[in-house]
């Protein structure tokens, strides 16, 4: 019994004696010289990502009352606002959602945007409090308000 645990011990050692120069082999990293001039060149504005890309901001009021036009202190960033026409059952399942919560309301207000921009819904509320602004989860947010008085 002991010389077959003996073996078996030392089949895993000469296993890994002779797998390790190997293992040791496919786990090494190539490395690169980057020196510190060419990191000190590197730039963000020149960069692919750094590019002058507008950020769009849809602000949609849900009411006749329009919202005053927003300008940005951020060269990138344009508002559009637009009004929304919801008929009786989307306005009865937002009601709805806004009254059960953050997460009911967040995916009601997901089904009225078909588009890729980030969209703020103003839903014009009669009890609208505070001047609080919901980030949701599917590139939108919300406000009880009826308008917005300054952008970014």
């Amino acid at each position: 019994m002991a010389g077959t645990r003996l073996q078996i011990v030392g089949a895993f050692v000469l296993f890994a004696l002779l797998a390790a120069p190997m293992a040791w082999h496919l786990t090494q990293v190539e490395r690169v010289d980057l020196p510190v001039s060419r990191i000190q060149q590197l730039s963000w504005t020149t960069s692919r990502f750094g590019g002058a890309d507008k950020f769009h901001v849809d602000i949609v009021t849900l009411s006749s009352r329009s919202s005053a036009t927003l300008s940005s202190r951020a060269s990138n960033v344009a508002y559009s606002t637009q009004h929304l026409e919801l008929t009786a059952e989307q306005k009865k399942t937002l009601k709805a959602a806004v009254a059960t919560g953050l997460q009911a309301t967040d995916d009601a207000l997901k089904t009225l945007t078909t588009h890729k921009q980030f969209t703020v819904f103003l839903l014009c509320e009669e009890q609208a409090s505070a001047p609080v602004l919901t980030v949701g989860k599917h590139r939108h947010a919300w406000s009880s308000q009826c308008q917005v008085e300054e952008g970014d």
